[in-house]
């Protein structure tokens, strides 16, 4: 699938089609992204964006979501820093964004951005504040990221089974619509919590 992305991208370009290519190009990096973060592949992120930036700056939104996935692949690559800079400008982005679920999404993401760095107080105001935001957005995926990412926190703390209630919140919406990568997640993450309580046997039965 990746190259033919690459080979749909390079006869766009020899067209001359810049519009199509840079969006086409935002796809095959992110494609290319789940197959593990490197240097190579975080630099062309950063030129990506950078090209965004030139050619879209009335669009706000996506500078957000390209900016966004910088800061991903800067976390992946264990620059925190740099990811958490990246993330801040994302948000502040689409602060004032008519689209609440946009403005949840990057609110999210600045959660995880913190929670990666062990800071689990702010993640947990910012999920919470997301969370907020998902009941007006009725977005019901986002959601459940929400309150998989506040059961992250409170395992964080030892509040161990205001985590587990959280996570099986998170699931039963996951089971509603479908989304399978996200219950397998959830299940990893309510074994672990399991495992800290010492109930080995519910851990290895979630894990399954």
């Amino acid at each position: 699938a990746i190259e033919t992305q690459e080979q749909v991208i390079k006869g766009m370009r020899e067209e001359g089609d810049a519009s199509s290519t840079i969006h086409l190009t935002g796809n095959l990096l992110i494609m290319r992204r789940s197959l593990g973060v490197t240097d190579e592949l975080l630099n062309s992120f950063r030129t990506f964006a950078e090209e965004y930036k030139r050619r879209n700056s009335w669009d706000t939104e996506g500078l957000a979501t390209c900016t966004s996935l910088l800061a991903q692949c800067y976390e992946e690559l264990g620059y925190f820093d740099e990811s958490l800079f990246h993330q801040l400008q994302a948000t502040e982005l689409v602060r004032s964004s008519h689209d609440i679920g946009v403005r949840e999404g990057q609110v999210h993401n600045l959660g995880c951005r913190y929670e990666a760095r062990g800071d689990f107080p702010r993640a947990h105001q910012l999920y919470k504040q997301a969370l907020t935001l998902a009941e007006k957005s009725n977005n019901p995926l986002w959601k459940a990221n929400h309150l998989a990412g506040l059961a992250g926190t409170y395992a964080a703390r030892g509040q161990h089974e205001t985590a587990l209630e959280l996570i099986d919140q998170a699931l039963i919406i996951r089971h509603e619509i479908g989304d399978l990568g996200g219950t397998a997640r959830n299940l990893s993450t309510k074994a672990n919590i399991l495992l800290d309580l010492g109930r080995t046997v519910d851990a290895t039965h979630a894990a399954k």
